[in-house]
């Protein structure tokens, strides 16, 4: 079935029904900040998609991921533009996700939000870790209150090209969610867009922005920031 809230269609089972409150609840509390950071005037060409059928869905991204390993933990992207998610009774057989919510994925879908805003600025994804901090901080941080510098050890990490060439490996969403905290609250806001704009400029800093997070960090280990988005 399908219905139309605020503009954005939303295809899904009858049986995903709560899910799809809990969805629209987090969007509407979210959607306008994120939207406002990129500098957009509205985001709505776009649906969202709740596929109940799990091989149906490991099929379709499969056939986007290219030199990347399909994961059982990818349980939603905006690969073609939409937003596509599994539903949580799917997400609960992930390991290390048995416990989650429909709250915990109403979080995610604010997460593939700002993908799709980023989208709508720049198409280019070349610099994946970028895309992932800022998706991380802006649209679900309540999912990666978690992380904190045992679990996340920039000790580990040598350089910004072992981060992105081993990112699923190492689990590379921690790591750029505490360089967002750090980088969303030290660069102005013109300097983050910049980067989104012009990924070839970000790509030419990229090893300085990630330096710069590791000295903080190693010299805050126990610190955290707040972010406002």
């Amino acid at each position: 079935m399908e219905q139309a809230i605020n503009g954005i269609t939303i295809e899904f089972e009858e049986e995903n029904k709560t899910l799809v409150q809990a969805l629209t609840k987090e969007l509407n509390k979210k959607a306008q900040n994120i939207i406002d950071f990129f500098e957009l005037k509205e985001v709505t060409d776009f649906k969202i998609k709740i596929w109940n059928d799990k091989e149906e869905y490991i099929n379709y991204l499969k056939s986007y991921l290219g030199k990347r390993e399909y994961q059982p933990w990818m349980t939603a992207d905006t690969c073609n533009g939409n937003i596509n998610m599994l539903p949580l009774k799917y997400v609960r057989e992930v390991k290390g996700r048995e416990n989650e919510t429909e709250q915990d994925l109403a979080y995610d879908a604010c997460h593939e939000f700002v993908h799709i805003c980023q989208q709508h600025v720049n198409l280019a994804d070349s610099e994946f870790w970028f895309w992932e901090m800022l998706a991380t901080n802006l649209g679900n941080p309540e999912n990666f209150s978690w992380v904190n510098s045992t679990n996340a050890n920039f000790d580990n990490i040598p350089n910004m090209k072992y981060l992105a060439d081993n990112f699923d490996k190492i689990g590379g969403y921690k790591y750029v969610f505490r360089m967002g905290q750090y980088l969303l609250n030290n660069k102005t806001h013109k300097e983050i867009l910049g980067y989104v704009k012009d990924e070839n400029k970000l790509k030419e800093k990229r090893e300085e922005l990630f330096e710069e997070c590791k000295i903080y960090f190693t010299k805050n280990k126990n610190n955290t920031h707040n972010n406002s988005f």
